[in-house]
């Protein structure tokens, strides 16, 4: 008998499906499966009485009184791993989703940060669009999700907001001329770099008044300032976006920002909310 079949038979009776336990688990649901089959298999007994679909499965009694058994043989191999462990090993550890329109050299001193703060757990960081941070969190993938965050989300803490400016060529006549801003007008004679991850809703910059000339589409949002740095059009971003290599233009009439703050889940302990707020937020 098989730890990892153990395992799997313990989130299929506590996520009370195959496909949930395939979600928490991370694991396909075919390997579910197999587990399943595999432990029956060897006891020769029906563990599940099955429905017409993988979502249906029910315990029966014999899988009630393994699922006891296996919950204590999985905890004693937690108490003997961690009895001999090295104690830096002993350390939670902590995934942190971040979302990947964020400016990479600040999620990496973010990371530096948490890891030299935070010392009682073990950081990761795992990037993504903001629908996987989202689907992460709620299968338990993740611990935190940094990312957009909606204003009176439940569980959530915005830590800024930043607002959309327009990005060009430090030689574009407008950032040549000494102008601090300018207005949606100004950039209707010029063609937009439009960015392939941008989080604004469909038709936004449209609806604020902008004219849409496609010079390109880049997904890489490193690629887009690249071209914008080059005069080959404008790019609407997130003002922490902008590079050294680049002009940043802010926009009187262009009422769109981001709100920017951390997620978590209901199990997710006080204590490390408390310590990746503390130190995201600086």
């Amino acid at each position: 008998m098989k730890l990892r079949h153990l395992q799997i038979l313990v989130a299929v009776v506590e996520q009370r499906g195959i496909s949930r336990a395939s979600d928490h688990l991370n694991v396909s649901q075919p390997a579910v499966s197999a587990a399943i089959r595999s432990l029956e298999d060897e006891l020769g007994v029906t563990l599940f009485e099955r429905a017409n679909s993988s979502k249906g499965v029910r315990p029966n009694g014999q899988a009630i009184k393994l699922y006891h058994h296996a919950r204590d043989i999985l905890r004693r191999c937690d108490e003997a791993k961690t009895s001999v462990m090295r104690p830096d090993k002993r350390r939670p550890k902590v995934s942190l989703g971040v979302l990947h329109t964020l400016a990479p050299m600040e999620i990496a001193k973010a990371h530096s940060r948490l890891v030299k703060t935070a010392r009682q757990w073990r950081w990761s960081v795992c990037e993504g669009a903001a629908i996987w941070l989202s689907g992460a969190l709620e299968k338990r993938q993740i611990n935190l999700a940094w990312g957009t965050v909606d204003q009176g989300e439940a569980r959530s803490k915005v830590l800024w907001r930043e607002p959309f400016v327009a990005i060009v060529a430090k030689d574009h006549p407008i950032a040549k001329s000494g102008r601090t801003s300018i207005r949606i007008g100004d950039l209707n004679n010029d063609r937009i770099i439009l960015r392939g991850r941008c989080e604004l809703p469909r038709n936004a910059l449209q609806d604020a008044g902008l004219t849409i000339r496609p010079a390109a589409r880049a997904d890489r949002d490193e690629f887009a300032l690249a071209l914008a740095a080059q005069g080959l059009g404008f790019v609407i971003a997130p003002r922490s976006l902008a590079t050294v290599d680049v002009a940043v233009l802010p926009v009187d009439d262009l009422n769109l920002v981001r709100s920017i703050g951390l997620r978590w889940h209901k199990e997710t302990s006080p204590e490390l909310v408390e310590a990746a707020i503390g130190t995201l937020a600086a």
